[in-house]
């Protein structure tokens, strides 16, 4: 019984998957923070054409509204591989490289890949937000085999807030 127990560990574990695939919905996944979200954009179109008294005013604060926030209203699909990262929404499709970035930082269900060591609103907006609220763990274990981690990095330097 001894030698199989030590059979099963000194078996190799499987290699790291080539890519990793993944799909995120924040609509479905927080469905209270979206239905006050969609309750949110409803109320300003609907103050806009009341306030500027015409339909048209209503529309434009609808479609620019729900343009910034596609993202957590439809489905998002990211491919991770050896080249980048894909992420690929109904009416848009993004693809950079891993040349792109530098570093990656994880929240509670999210990574954001970036080149800065700052973690502020340009790094944000430069950067890539990969939701993964299912996979953090296992997008982690990709990401840094092709990213150096930004709390580690910070460590290294002796920054606060690390």
């Amino acid at each position: 019984m001894a030698k199989r127990k030590r059979d099963r560990q000194s078996k190799p574990e499987p290699p790291p998957p080539e890519t990793l695939e993944w799909r995120a919905w924040p609509l479905v996944n927080r469905p209270a923070a979206s239905g006050a979200l969609i309750i949110f954009i409803l109320a300003v179109s609907a103050y806009s054409v009341v306030s500027f008294g015409h339909a048209v005013y209503g529309v434009i604060a609808l479609v620019v509204l729900f343009g910034a926030v596609t993202d957590l209203l439809l489905p998002t699909a990211y491919r991770l591989d050896a080249e980048g990262v894909t992420v690929r929404l109904p009416f848009q499709t993004r693809r950079r490289k891993w040349e792109e970035f530098r570093y990656f930082a994880t929240g509670a269900k999210v990574m954001l890949l970036t080149n800065s060591a700052d973690l502020d609103s340009r790094s944000a907006r430069r950067g890539q937000l990969l939701r993964a609220p299912e996979n953090l763990d296992e997008v982690r274990a990709f990401v840094a085999r092709h990213l150096e981690d930004i709390t580690a990095a910070r460590k290294a330097r002796g920054e606060a807030g690390a």
